[in-house]
């Protein structure tokens, strides 16, 4: 597990590459992302800080606090800990979050993640700050988040076989296949 302003300053890095521009702001929901989607894809979290529900979005503390002084500009880069040296699942989960979410503008993340049940189920008004967003919930929604990105692009690859005409060599389910249960039994033969 990797130390939270570690994997900051590899997404700064990993992003500069890609000619993605980062504020504060976008820089704390890409963590998020990060930190979520680790969770779900590998059981472990890509770094040790908890994210808290803020009022803005989750938040990685200690990487607002190193960053906040640019405010809603872009933060420069400097070279930093070098994206080599993180471990190949982290960096494989950096770009696919650079790759999928590095294009939104960071008040769109930030409108994105309150559409989200981790933080929707955290933050508390009152207490703004003083809530982790655990690592369960985190678990639990970009699992099923994953799973749904797994079927949409599964049924890409299908729709563009049938419009190219291209021959699948996929088992067609049996008309009498109507249940969970069916289908175990068809299965197991």
């Amino acid at each position: 597990m990797a130390i939270s302003s570690e994997i900051a300053k590899a997404i700064l890095d990993r992003a500069q590459e890609k000619s993605i521009s980062i504020t504060p702001l976008k820089l704390q929901k890409l963590m998020y992302y990060c930190q979520g989607y680790f969770l779900a894809a590998y059981g472990e979290r890509m770094f040790d800080e908890n994210v808290k529900a803020w009022q803005h979005g989750p938040v990685v503390e200690s990487v607002y606090h190193q960053y906040k002084g640019f405010g809603s500009l872009q933060i420069p880069h400097t070279p930093g800990v070098s994206f080599t040296s993180l471990s190949e699942q982290t960096q494989n989960m950096i770009d696919y979050i650079l790759d999928s979410l590095g294009a939104f503008g960071a008040w769109a993340l930030r409108n994105k993640t309150h559409n989200e049940a981790p933080w929707i189920s955290s933050y508390n008004a009152a207490h703004a700050g003083n809530v982790d967003i655990t690592d369960a919930k985190m678990t639990n929604f970009f699992t099923l988040e994953l799973a749904n990105e797994q079927d949409f692009q599964l049924a890409k690859i299908l729709d563009s076989s049938e419009k190219t005409g291209i021959r699948t060599n996929l088992l067609e389910l049996p008309h009498d296949v109507n249940t969970e249960e069916d289908f175990v039994s068809w299965i197991n033969g």
